[in-house]
């Protein structure tokens, strides 16, 4: 019998993805919740009594916990993350249920590791599952595991650019992630295996990426994602960029940066709405595109570089999260603990599959 699956924000954009693929491989006992009912699409209306439906506020925590103890995982595909918190997790710790959750990002990572230094997890709890923080770090350890072991990555750069028209908590958690949640590290990179503030200079890049992106400017930033991975490999320099590749979105970025909105719920909200906004506009002209672009460097002087391009950001989240959940609830399963995507599955497998959905615009990797 398959698994009871509950998918938290399962009325939004990536909640109906999940479904769906989740549907369309064999799942048959999945619940879709959010604050309010919703109609479902017809495509999923129709799943003769596959899918049923439920409503819960995530800040009643005793009708949070009793739905996800109804279940045998849950995918937490609500946000923003920075508000949401930990509720949903520590339901699922206290009620012993595995978590697959798009987000989380940092700060849910650190509360989560200090919950499991004080007592083992009891079932896995897979954060930053979507596609970025995700895919974004899968992609990368699919490249540097291809070459096998016995050779040395000594340098790791990845490219991440994206627009779409970004839903409310999607655009908050994006403003949030502007300081760092909280570090405000500013411009910054691994060198000689230590994180290293960067001059404004050399903090920006100009990679060439496939249509409809072409030469972008992006700049440095900082993932504890790729920051994990690089210490895992021992990778001594570890270099990320990101660009927001919509025009109005990019300004609404910058001055949000500048003006330091992302340090209060009140700012984060403000700019959340002004990007919002300015997404749609982007939208009306532009295709909405996400790409990731990843360069391993080895101490032999061989380099493999790889390039993964989708067209439909939510329709990608939503696939990662599904395989990501079927992977979760198979019968080898993931073992407890706190873990981000990359961690937690078979990268080789996950991107097989992924590949396999066929959503991918263009996949190239290059090696020697």
């Amino acid at each position: 019998m398959s698994a009871r699956i509950l998918i938290l924000g399962g009325f939004g954009r990536v909640g109906l993805e999940t479904a769906r693929y989740l549907l369309a491989h064999g799942e048959d006992r999945l619940t879709l919740a959010g604050r309010h009912l919703h109609p479902l699409p017809p495509d999923l209306a129709t799943a003769n009594g596959r899918v049923t439906t439920a409503s819960v506020d995530v800040g009643d925590e005793a009708r949070l916990s009793r739905l996800c103890g109804e279940h045998d995982l849950v995918i937490a595909g609500i946000g923003p993350s920075g508000l949401i918190g930990s509720r949903v997790a520590r339901a699922c710790i206290d009620r012993a249920v595995p978590l697959l959750d798009p987000g989380g990002y940092d700060p849910l990572l650190r509360e989560l590791e200090t919950i499991e230094r004080e007592r083992p997890m009891p079932v896995p709890l897979v954060i930053n599952a979507g596609l970025l923080p995700g895919l974004s770090g899968l992609f990368p350890r699919h490249l540097i595991e291809r070459r096998g072991a016995g050779r040395q990555p000594v340098d790791l750069e990845c490219h991440y650019v994206g627009r779409d028209a970004w839903t409310y908590a999607s655009a908050w958690d994006i403003v949030h992630s502007l300081g760092d949640f909280g570090a405000e590290r500013g411009f910054c990179a691994v060198e000689d295996g230590r994180l290293q503030r960067i001059r404004l200079s050399h903090a920006f890049a100009k990679p060439t990426l496939p249509a409809p992106i072409g030469k972008v400017t992006s700049a440095l930033t900082y993932t504890e994602e790729i920051g994990r991975l690089g210490r895992e490999f021992a990778i001594p320099s570890v270099r990320v960029y990101g660009a927001n590749n919509g025009p109005r979105s990019a300004l609404v970025s910058v001055a949000a940066k500048l003006l330091r909105l992302y340090r209060s719920p009140r700012g984060i909200d403000r700019a959340a709405r002004w990007l919002v906004r300015a997404s749609a506009r982007d939208m009306r002209r532009l295709q909405p595109v996400f790409a990731i672009s990843a360069t391993v460097r080895y101490s032999d002087g061989t380099t493999t570089r790889g390039t993964l391009q989708v067209a439909d950001t939510y329709r990608a989240t939503g696939t990662a999260m599904g395989i990501a959940a079927r992977q979760l609830t198979s019968v080898a399963g993931i073992s407890p603990g706190v873990r981000m995507l990359h961690e937690a599955v078979d990268a080789s497998e996950f991107m097989a599959q992924f590949n396999a959905a066929a959503i991918t615009t263009h996949l190239e990797i290059e090696e020697p």
